[in-house]
């Protein structure tokens, strides 16, 4: 299977869809207002690297970066890409994001934050196609691979999905913590925000304004970015 609907996405494997993916698809269920959207599975990515005859075990990391960047779809996989991405559009979606959902982030020890590729604010066929190599070639990238090697995690058999979604035209975003990830008291919610599109916050170009949130006092510490 390629192609599932983010609606579907949670009854997938997680190695197939990746963590993004499959945690939206869940939410979903509870939440209406999540933006609509379709997840390429990582066994989308093994067909490409088939069909560019790319052998992630024989060659460089860096080369297969460079060799997935340049590579082409098979005219099947193109034309179901294309159909998935008209059908959102369909649904009122002007623009979307093209999001890397690696089984491999998230982890307990390794969350990968920042680290895989996102692309924003794509809005035709040309930039969605090139956007997902992208997404792609960013799981052989040197700082991946680095952070990889130096948290003792293999990252021989590629588990990376790709998540196309529809864009919110934010005015504010930011990040939600149910646990404090610094102290990790479960008594406080961390919330990191700014400004415009979250890829700043996630990517560390801005410093955020920080609100931690007692559950049982309610009482709110803020810092502001």
């Amino acid at each position: 299977m390629h192609i599932v609907s983010l609606e579907k996405a949670c009854y997938a494997e997680l190695q197939a869809v990746g963590s993004k993916a499959y945690n939206l698809s869940k939410m979903i269920q509870h939440v209406s207002h999540i933006p609509t959207g379709f997840v390429l599975t990582s066994h989308t990515l093994h067909s490409f690297l088939t069909f560019n005859q790319i052998e992630i075990k024989a060659e460089d990391s860096s080369v297969i970066e460079k060799k997935i960047q340049s590579g082409t779809f098979p005219l099947g996989l193109q034309k179901e890409i294309v159909s998935s991405y008209a059908n959102i559009q369909g649904a009122g979606v002007k623009a979307v994001a093209v999001r890397s959902s690696s089984a491999l982030e998230d982890l307990e020890n390794a969350s990968f934050a920042g680290q895989y590729e996102t692309i924003l604010n794509v809005r035709n066929r040309e930039e969605l196609l090139t956007s997902i190599k992208k997404c792609w070639a960013s799981y052989f990238s040197s700082v991946v691979q680095a952070y990889a090697e130096d948290k003792e995690i293999s990252l021989s058999n590629p588990q990376m999905g790709v998540l196309v979604q529809g864009m919110v035209e934010a005015d504010v975003s930011g990040v939600i913590f149910s646990v404090n990830p610094i102290t990790e008291s479960e008594d406080e919610v961390v919330i990191n925000v700014a400004y415009g599109l979250g890829e700043g916050i996630v990517s560390g170009d801005v410093t955020p304004d920080l609100f931690i949130i007692h559950k049982q006092t309610k009482s709110i510490m803020k810092e502001l970015g």
